[in-house]
Formats: structure tokens, sequence, C-alpha cells
């Protein structure tokens, strides 16, 4: 093949319109199936448990939807770490070793240890 569908076992990279077709028939798919499964257990514990009654797929989806909201939030895929500060990487311990102690000593200036007396 020519262009833009090009033998993507060959070079290794997949068209952008079949990654397209593919999310297009994966993702609801997983939606569905986590559904029914949420549905599924619902409706085999909780009634037998509290004496609740049965819930519907929507009704599953919806109790989905809403842990979502309140517990999980939508952030997107990604590096959720990622808005935590970095930490400062050094090529070796001795180089960690005098940033340690340039930010205790930067730290401890002006304190007096004598001034600091432990209860007895």
């Amino acid at each position: 093949m020519h262009g833009k569908f090009r033998n993507f076992k060959r070079d290794g990279r997949i068209p952008w319109p079949w990654k397209m077709a593919g999310a297009l028939i994966i993702i609801p798919g997983l939606v569905f199936l986590g559904t029914w499964v949420t549905m599924l257990l619902w409706n085999a514990l909780l009634p037998a448990i509290f004496g609740l009654g049965v819930i519907t797929f929507w009704q599953a989806m919806g109790l989905i939807l809403l842990g979502k909201i309140l517990f999980g939030g939508f952030h997107g895929g990604g590096n959720h770490r990622s808005h935590f500060p970095r930490r400062p990487r050094f090529k070796d311990r001795e180089e960690w070793r005098e940033h340690m102690r340039e930010h205790f000593t930067e730290r401890s200036e002006g304190f007096n240890s004598e001034e600091v007396k432990p209860e007895a």
C-alpha cells in the first residue's frame, strides 16, 4: 500500500483512522462491560445483604458516574503525579550531600542550640 495506509506491520506505526476505529469500538465496549459487571454485582450481593432493590443497567451506569464524580474526578490519563513538584535529581552521592548540607545550613542559620533547653 502507498500513502497514508502503509504497511503498519512493517514500520510499527498504526494509521490514525485505524486507531480511531479501534477506539470507537473498544471504549464503548469497556463502558458496557464495566456497567454490566456493576449491575450484576449489585443485584447479586446488595439485595441479599442489605435488602436493597435490584437496579437496571442505566442505574448502574449512573452509580459509576456518581462514584467517579464524588471520589475519582475526571483527570485525564497520563502521569497523575505531575501536579507534585519535582524532586531534584543528583548525579552522584556527593552532589546530594552538598545539596543537603546547603539546605540545612540555610535553615539552621540564626538557630542557637543553647536557647532551646529540653524540659526536665
